[in-house]
């Protein structure tokens, strides 16, 4: 999961006593709402655009194909994208939103070149948005209704991946579940977005927070209370196991791409899966799985004694291997990428209060006994899913209402890629995806 990004940030801003992350004064981009949506065309296809940066960029998502492409915008109304899901050039595909006289957008046109390949109303999904409190904090969040019925209606919540975004804004979910007649609860993680409070990924923190929204949605009489379920991705399939743990009545959960194992194996098995990505040899890995080794009893002991880390450091130092560990999300190349004297001032206090890297799952799942659906990337690297899918077989075998779907050519994110240069790019969400993960939630609680 992608929390390593943050290791080095935080590592500063602990050491010069700042708050991480700032959040924006404008937490919401003012146009948000105009051009973010579900559209669907008229042969029935259904589409997602959200917000996707700083600077006015969007996303598409096609859910009928997979397809995904990053909108880059020329003007307030018209976009382009390359023809992946990320890249800009070369220019394939050129967007342009039709706003009706409210100043919202009421349809889309896509072309390729001279030709328009799809044309797609927006929908007239019914959004609340509403705050919250969990602990003393006050969270944001969006509640996305279906366009039609009067409900009580069956309600997912999302649950988030690792990253501080504003995810009212940047999420699929809404658009794909309340265009099918269920209603999604999206809220910004803490200390991210229009969220208070200190940004953190601690799991215990983080269901609670979860719960707190479900807490909310058992007032709002559009909610049917006994049909409230999780939708978790990434670390949100450690979290949203333990909210269901902690809260009773929720009645399902489905996890995509996220693991049955601790942060700590993750990396144990993340890290020497990218060294040999590089191309690098057997020894090579070997090298740094037992300089990996050292570091990860280093931080279970919380830190306290660094020399057997210093000495595996100093052994290793000249390895030409340990520069391309360097700018990977791991671990080791994070304190690298910091440096190991600021590591020791900021590792102790990031392991105690940020994440929690040795929370182990198992005794939560085993604990469970309400519907799962567990969605794994088959070609996952950052979340490699051999130990996780063997677990969920075990847990099948003892009487779980646990379900696997494995999508063989996905990586973390439940996307397919080609290689480029070496380089894994994205192309486009798995096929079936959507469409499972739609279904089965249609499908429970019976």
């Amino acid at each position: 999961m992608r929390f390593k990004q943050f290791f080095a940030l935080l590592g500063f801003a602990l050491l010069c006593g700042l708050s991480l992350p700032a959040k924006a004064t404008n937490c919401r981009a003012a146009d948000a709402k105009r051009l973010n949506g579900a559209y669907r065309s008229a042969d029935g296809k259904l589409l997602s655009v959200q917000s996707a940066g700083p600077n006015g960029e969007r996303r598409i998502t096609h859910f009928s194909s997979g397809q995904s492409h990053r909108l880059l915008p020329k003007n307030d109304v018209k976009f382009e994208s390359g023809a992946d899901m990320d890249s800009a050039q070369p220019v394939r595909f050129a967007y342009e939103f039709d706003l009706g006289q409210s100043g919202a957008s009421q349809a889309l046109r896509i072309s390729e070149g001279e030709r328009t390949v799809l044309t797609a109303s927006k929908l007239a999904l019914r959004e609340t948005t509403a705050t919250f409190r969990s602990s003393g904090i006050e969270l944001f969040g969006k509640l996305s209704l279906p366009s039609s019925g009067m409900g009580p209606f069956k309600t997912v919540v999302f649950v988030h991946g690792s990253d501080p975004v504003p995810s009212v804004d940047q999420e699929w979910l809404p658009h794909l579940l309340a265009a099918n007649g269920v209603a999604t609860f999206v809220f910004d993680k803490r200390g991210a977005g229009c969220s208070k409070g200190q940004y953190v990924q601690h799991f215990g923190v983080l269901a609670g927070d979860v719960n707190a929204a479900v807490a909310w949605l058992k007032t709002r009489p559009e909610v049917d209370g006994q049909r409230i379920g999780l939708a978790g991705f990434s670390q949100g399939g450690w979290v949203a196991p333990l909210a269901a743990l902690q809260e009773p009545s929720l009645r399902f959960v489905a996890v995509g791409y996220g693991l049955a194992m601790s942060m700590a194996d993750e990396d144990r098995l993340e890290a020497p899966l990218k060294l040999k990505a590089t191309g690098a040899s057997d020894a090579a890995i070997a090298e740094l799985q037992e300089l990996n080794a050292v570091l990860h009893s280093t931080a279970k002991e919380g830190f306290k004694d660094w020399r057997a880390l210093d000495a595996a450091l100093e052994k290793f130092k000249d390895r030409p291997w340990l520069e391309a560990v360097k700018p990977m999300q791991t671990w080791m190349s994070v304190m690298l990428q910091m440096g190991i004297a600021q590591a020791k001032v900021a590792a102790p206090a990031m392991f105690e209060h940020f994440f929690q890297p040795f929370y182990e799952p198992m005794p939560t799942l085993e604990k469970l006994n309400i519907p799962m659906l567990w969605m794994i990337a088959g070609q996952d690297i950052e979340a490699p899913p051999e130990i996780t899918v063997e677990r969920l077989q075990k847990l099948r075998e003892q009487g779980k209402p646990f379900s696997t779907q494995i999508f063989p050519n996905a990586d973390h994110g439940m996307h397919e890629f080609e290689m480029k240069n070496g380089q894994r790019v994205r192309t486009k969400f798995a096929e079936g995806y959507f469409s499972n993960l739609l279904s089965w939630i249609h499908l429970v609680p019976q």
